[in-house]
């Protein structure tokens, strides 16, 4: 079972960095530490306010790394506080990240955006 997984881990990172929908994002930490990689940036608006349901453009931005684009050895992984970077069909954007939620199953990071 073990092979399918490493099998699958690998897809997931080769879909993400290399599969067609790929993007350049720049991470850049609160001290200036800058990382370049590859992953999915996602930006679109949600018309439906969550907390009562009536009709509003809500934005939503996130990003999903592979975890090999970030180096460390800390078993705790958080990038909230970072600056996110990266163009879309329009413009280049800049977001501060709010939440990190890493896929240690998968091997990625995703990550929800805010202005910022």
């Amino acid at each position: 079972m073990g092979d399918i997984l490493d099998i699958i881990r690998e897809d997931v990172v080769e879909i993400i960095t290399e599969g067609g929908f790929e993007t350049d994002i720049t991470l850049t930490s609160p001290s200036s530490v800058v990382i370049q990689t590859k992953g999915l940036a996602v930006r679109r608006t949600d018309v439906l306010e969550y907390d009562d349901g009536s009709k509003k453009n809500s934005p939503f931005s996130s990003i999903t790394i592979p975890f090999s684009s970030i180096s460390t050895t800390d078993t705790y992984i958080t990038l909230k506080g970072w600056t996110a970077s990266f163009t879309d069909s329009e413009k280049t954007l800049s977001y501060t990240i709010d939440e990190c939620l890493p896929n240690r199953t998968l091997g990625i990071i995703n990550c929800t955006l805010k202005d910022g």
